[in-house]
């Protein structure tokens, strides 16, 4: 099941992609928020 979940989220990822960079801002704030992740 794992795998199928897996299959699916990379087909979800490829299909959001266009192209375009993303903003600064959004790379710090995921950044920030894996790191506070592995924090706790």
């Amino acid at each position: 099941m794992s795998e199928l979940i897996e299959k699916l989220n990379w087909r979800y990822a490829a299909k959001r992609m266009n192209g375009e960079m993303v903003p600064k801002e959004k790379l710090d704030n995921v950044r920030t928020m894996s790191f506070l992740l592995q924090c706790s």
